[in-house]
């Protein structure tokens, strides 16, 4: 069984208790802890802030040991010692009730606004990116994300800010492919007919721009349909009829299709016509 320690840190020359904690450390490694880290520009606990003065002073404080026990009971009896303490009146810098974690600790509403305003440089940023990229995730990291991530929608603000960030940004052909393959796998490299219909009606009435309409004839120059896709617009198509537009010439009989208009008939009338003259020429 593990053993620990209750001690107390006590003023050098008031002899009075400043602190209670609990170690399995050797107790010299634990005071030599509690100086350097009172050293740290950053470290603004009580305890870390009494010993600095201290050391202002040319003093440090003394560490006594009040109780050893088993590592098991170690947090309760942390627990008990500063209760008591406390409940006689001893001006212990503790920031908690003791015990494993920071149970009974209190934010001041100073330090809470200025953990919201905290925010991480660019260099910052850069440095935890580099850190990530390439360390995979484990299934249970992955699975907890999407439960974070659930349900959460992004305010205007941040949804405009990662419009500026992503334009002009273009995907590697890598990462193209693995965003196709994680989606297949998943079964989200289709639409839902929910989702058709919202972006059938949001583009309803929507005019392309010339510049618009020459990257989209670029993009599908060369492009071929797969034959599930000529099927798929096969069976769409099938039996559709295609009147003719108001002012337009009326179809060549001769040439039933010309112009791209079936004349009001359908394709299987208009190919049945095609067959028909075929024979007669």
């Amino acid at each position: 069984m593990r053993k620990s320690v209750i001690y107390v840190l006590i003023h050098p020359i008031t002899r009075e208790i400043r602190y209670t904690g609990g170690t399995v450390q050797p107790i010299k490694n634990r005071l030599r802890i509690h100086i350097y880290d009172s050293n740290i520009v950053k470290c603004k606990h009580h305890c870390s802030r009494w010993i600095k003065s201290l050391l202002n002073q040319g003093l440090k404080p003394e560490i006594v040991v009040i109780q050893e026990l088993d590592f098991e009971y170690f947090h309760l009896i942390e627990m008990m010692w500063i209760a008591w303490f406390r409940k006689y009146g001893i001006r212990l810098t503790n920031s908690t009730v003791g015990g494993e974690g920071i149970l009974g600790y209190k934010c001041s509403d100073e330090s809470r606004q200025k953990r919201r305003n905290r925010r991480h440089s660019d260099a910052t940023k850069i440095k935890q990116s580099l850190a990530q990229k390439g360390v995979p995730k484990s299934e249970e990291h992955k699975k907890n994300l999407s439960i974070a991530l659930t349900g959460k929608t992004h305010t205007p603000a941040q949804i405009e800010a990662n419009r500026l960030r992503n334009l002009g940004r273009k995907q590697t052909p890598e990462s193209i492919a693995k965003t196709i393959a994680t989606k297949k796998a998943n079964g989200t490299n289709r639409h839902s007919q929910e989702t058709k219909d919202k972006l059938r009606l949001l583009n309803l009435g929507k005019v392309h721009s010339e510049e618009s309409k020459e990257k989209n004839r670029v993009a599908s120059t060369g492009r071929k349909h797969t034959p599930e896709t000529i099927e798929k617009l096969r069976q769409i198509n099938l039996g559709k009829k295609y009147p003719n537009r108001e002012g337009t010439k009326p179809p060549d009989p001769q040439f039933p299709n010309q112009g791209g208009r079936l004349g009001g008939r359908t394709a299987s009338e208009v190919f049945a016509e095609n067959a028909v003259i075929r024979q007669d020429t």
